[in-house]
């Protein structure tokens, strides 16, 4: 039975955020019914969750996700109020209203683009902020400097994989690691924070041919990435950075080192878009393994739906099947992204019955 429940609640495309829904699974107690453990219980669980809402909001969550909690907050301490007064309706009842405003809010966290925006944005941001370190340290790192430098990227290489199996919170935790120590290493002093290190063409005091000869390298590790990947966009923009290479050799040849520095500047940031395209960039198989294993979290939520006799449930049971019937069209027809959005959208559905069920 305990395996049968922990398939119900993978996660699949949810960010990590949904393991953290998992504390509202308090099942309600009939009216006339409430005893003062009951209660305390359920209290004592919206502590917990309050906490990890708290949590999940302090980086991804806007003034109105802010404002929920404050109200859920002001809520739960009156909540609070009322047990310790022996008032178990109104202390049952008023923890109830700051679960429901919760469980609204994580609904909402999981299924905005938004979220999955910023995240993405905060990747970009440590990538950025990695390649300035790079340069910075130049070709000859000492072996301290090094060791920091590669678990740093490290790190941000699993914060990217996170990211794609859709694990949101995680994701963001590890690339902020990453960045704080990207910061570190670049001594934390002005103009040496995240993403703000000296850019390719400002490296005063450092010839032309030792960054060329770093960003040509770069390049073909680049090119063997968007090669595996045999995407075309990834491969356009790579070809566009090789021409933005060349060009900023011939313009340093000419003697116009301004014109050869944007050049040099205008490369890397090609080279970094190649990348981040590579890294974006959804395989029909990995959806493939979603799409099924969001089918076989279906087929074990059935009977409950089934047996809780809320119309509601079968409702959204109902779409989510449909969702996944629509992936695996859209999957059969090579549309890759269509088919991560419509299972997505059934992953979320089941998430919310899952949570009603308290499974």
């Amino acid at each position: 039975m305990h395996n049968r429940l922990t398939i119900i609640r993978r996660p699949l495309l949810a960010a990590s955020v949904a393991l953290m829904v998992g504390w509202l699974g308090f099942a309600g107690t009939a009216w006339g019914q409430i005893s003062r453990d009951d209660v305390r219980a359920k209290l004592e669980q919206t502590d917990r969750l309050i906490e990890r809402a708290r949590d999940v909001v302090a980086h991804v969550g806007g003034p109105r996700a802010q404002q929920t909690i404050e109200t859920a907050q002001r809520q739960q301490r009156q909540a609070w109020d009322a047990f310790n007064r022996g008032r178990l309706s109104m202390a049952d009842h008023l923890t109830e209203m700051a679960r429901q405003n919760l469980l609204d809010l994580m609904s909402t966290f999981r299924q905005s683009e938004d979220n999955v925006n910023e995240v993405e944005r905060q990747l970009d941001h440590t990538d950025r902020a990695l390649q300035d370190i790079r340069d910075q340290l130049g070709p000859n790192p000492g072996p301290s400097q090094l060791r920091r430098l590669e678990a740093a990227i490290g790190m941000q290489q699993r914060a990217w994989d996170l990211f794609r199996q859709q694990h949101l919170r995680p994701a963001l935790k590890m690339t902020l690691q990453a960045r704080e120590m990207a910061a570190k290493l670049a001594g934390g002093g002005p103009g040496h924070g995240p993403g703000r290190g000296p850019a390719i063409g400002d490296e005063t005091g450092i010839a032309f041919e030792p960054r060329y000869d770093r960003l040509r390298e770069a390049a073909e590790r680049v090119g063997e990435r968007v090669e595996a990947s045999d995407n075309d966009a990834a491969r356009e923009i790579w070809n566009r950075a090789q021409r933005t290479l060349e060009e900023a050799r011939t313009a340093n040849e000419a003697g116009d080192s301004r014109r050869a520095d944007q050049l040099l500047r205008r490369g890397r940031e090609l080279l970094e878009r190649a990348m981040r395209q590579v890294q974006r960039e959804v395989r029909g198989d990995q959806v493939e393994l979603l799409i099924a294993s969001a089918s076989e979290r279906l087929d074990l939520l059935a009977s409950p739906v089934q047996e809780s006799g809320e119309q509601r449930l079968k409702d959204w049971h109902e779409q989510a099947r449909r969702d996944l019937e629509g992936a695996q069209t859209a999957l059969a027809g090579g549309h890759v992204k269509e088919a991560l959005v419509q299972t997505r959208k059934a992953v979320s559905l089941l998430d919310k019955i899952a949570d009603e069920l308290g499974l």
